[in-house]
């Protein structure tokens, strides 16, 4: 598994293409999709305490794609 960030859409598409030509996954490789693979289960569980997933989940996807970024790795929640 390869999990990256890019800073805007051109680098990565930049770094789609360079997956592509070097026999990787391709545009299916992204944190989104790892994020869309959670899904399910994290709105079952907002769904059992009473809550609506669909108005905290932009707030869920960023909180998880923050956490993969270089400068949060290794910390602790409060030190990120």
């Amino acid at each position: 598994m390869l999990i990256w960030t890019a800073e805007d859409g051109a680098e990565a598409a930049r770094f789609r293409e360079l997956l592509k030509s070097g026999g990787g996954g391709g545009s299916g490789c992204s944190a989104r999709t790892v994020v869309d693979g959670l899904r399910g289960a994290e709105l079952e569980h907002y769904s059992s305490t009473g809550r609506k997933f669909g108005d905290d989940e932009k707030f869920y996807r960023m909180g998880f794609e923050s956490a993969l970024h270089a400068r949060s790795r290794c910390k602790e929640y409060d030190q990120v």
